[in-house]
């Protein structure tokens, strides 16, 4: 049971950090941002099946650690050849948005995981908005 609270919220996770990362893709590569963004879901399914494999495989609590940074390291894999691209090469006025899209992916992906799995971090997280807003007003 608790394994599969943890895949739910993984795949949750993901499935955010990549939606977070889609108005960039939009912007940045126009059409084709579709397939940039179905690239990166093939990525987030190796991810999924490796989390799946390691949540049956171990037992502390130290694997939800692991498993990012497995995750971190599938989605650099991947993306490696994008990643060290000269897009001069390419048009004078290109940029590598590859990295900054990875670097998103990657920070939303711990972000997310961690505001769904706890709760309490989240919900202090939201107090300490709150009682922001109330001191101002």
């Amino acid at each position: 049971m608790r394994y599969r609270k943890d895949f739910v919220s993984f795949v949750k996770a993901y499935a955010l950090s990549t939606l977070a990362v889609l108005p960039m893709t939009i912007y940045v590569f126009g059409i084709y941002a579709l397939f940039v963004w179905l690239y990166l879901g093939l990525i987030g399914l190796v991810s999924i099946l490796l989390f799946t494999a390691l949540t049956a495989l171990l037992g502390s609590r130290l694997y939800k650690f692991a498993i990012y940074l497995l995750a971190v390291a599938v989605s650099f894999i991947a993306l490696r050849n994008t990643l060290v691209y000269d897009p001069a090469a390419v048009s004078p006025q290109a940029r590598n948005t590859n990295a900054l899209l990875f670097m998103q992916v990657t920070f939303g992906l711990g972000l997310f995981y961690i505001l769904i799995e706890r709760p309490s971090l989240s919900g202090w997280i939201r107090g300490s908005l709150d009682g922001v807003e109330t001191q101002e007003t």
